[in-house]
């Protein structure tokens, strides 16, 4: 996992001047206040928030960081579905550049092997096309999906964010950080989450 034995290179966003957060409207700069390990703290609101609330995301290009927020995922039904959305930042100047998602069961992990051993084939996805594809997920039906993470009910998972041009699958102590976030001394994306259920 990012951050970890010989992964400790990457640091984890987590809040004050480490936040992942950047203002929205973007002329406030930096949001200290929000804690980058909790969904909840970012969004004010549990999983999945809700499309409405859109959140500027953000890691800084000076070392490989990552962004891995908690959360539950609650009484998700069944056959739910739901993604997450991207727009192009527009704040701080910072690098539209391909990025990688993933669910886990622990933060900042990458490893999509062990990841599709234990949630499914659905839950490690990066950027193919644009840099504003959605990542999907849903209810427990999809659980051997490829194309849509499966989410247990009541469960606790890690929404895991990095900027990097390696392809999902590659392993965990070969990914790096997407170039761009040093050119530009910072890599962002703005953020929603559709497919509110009541958690």
């Amino acid at each position: 996992m990012l951050g970890q034995g010989s992964l400790s290179n990457w640091t984890r966003k987590t809040t004050a001047n480490n936040s992942c957060v950047w203002a929205n409207p973007p002329g406030s700069g930096v949001v200290e206040s929000a804690d980058c390990t909790s969904f909840a703290d970012v969004w004010s609101a549990p999983w999945p928030a809700g499309p409405t609330l859109f959140r500027n995301l953000f890691v800084e290009g000076g070392q490989p960081e990552f962004i891995a927020m908690e959360f539950n995922s609650g009484d998700i039904p069944s056959g739910h579905q739901g993604s997450i959305i991207l727009e192009v930042p527009q704040f701080g100047g910072a690098a539209a550049a391909t990025k990688m998602w993933s669910i886990s069961r622990c933060p900042g992990d990458f490893n999509k092997d062990l990841i599709d051993g234990e949630m499914g084939p659905g839950c490690v996805r990066r950027d193919q096309f644009t840099f504003v594809e959605s990542f999907r997920w849903g209810g427990p039906d999809f659980i051997a999906a490829s194309d849509r993470c499966g989410l247990e009910p009541n469960t606790s998972y890690y929404l895991n964010l990095i900027w990097t041009q390696d392809q999902a699958g590659t392993p965990p102590a070969q990914i790096t950080q997407h170039p761009m976030c040093s050119e530009f001394g910072l890599c962002g994306t703005n953020t929603g989450i559709s497919g509110l259920y009541t958690p």
